[in-house]
């Protein structure tokens, strides 16, 4: 049976250049408006960051023996914040990113090896506009007990 052990999300952009494009965006079309701070003010908190457009995520899960990880996003070219247009998120297929768990791993051992794969597939497989929001995911995963999750 397949069991899933944490999805992280993909974002359409990282921070600093979110705020870059809000603020060239406010710049841009209301900078001689005597109301610009209040403008500003009513729309930015709406599309703070976290909240930013999620596009995909990276899925870790355990089936015979082995942790599997699979990237799901979307295929467009061009990410809209605001859009009426379905984005659909699909399998991207993720060969080789898996490793077998044999009888002898240990906990810190499985950790450390899927805390490689996140950061390979961040830096060898991921589009590099994207972000892939993985601090608090791995925070999370150094106290899991993936050996136990596993086994029952």
């Amino acid at each position: 049976m397949k069991k899933k052990i944490i999805e992280i999300p993909i974002y359409s952009m990282k921070e600093n250049i979110f705020d870059n494009k809000w603020n060239y965006f406010f710049e841009k079309n209301f900078i001689g408006n005597p109301k610009y701070q209040d403008i500003k003010n009513s729309y930015y908190p709406q599309y703070v960051w976290k909240y930013n457009q999620i596009i995909g995520y990276l899925e870790i899960t355990y089936f015979n023996n082995t942790i599997w990880f699979d990237e799901y996003c979307v295929m467009d070219e061009k990410i809209y914040a605001k859009s009426n247009k379905k984005h659909f998120i699909v399998n991207m297929e993720l060969n080789g990113y898996h490793f077998f768990i044999d009888k002898n791993m240990d906990n810190p051992k499985i950790i450390k090896e899927i805390l490689f794969y996140i950061n390979s597939f961040e830096k060898d497989i991921m589009n590099q506009k994207y972000y892939l929001d993985k601090e608090e995911y791995i925070n999370i995963l150094k106290y899991l007990n993936i050996k136990k999750l596993i086994e029952t």
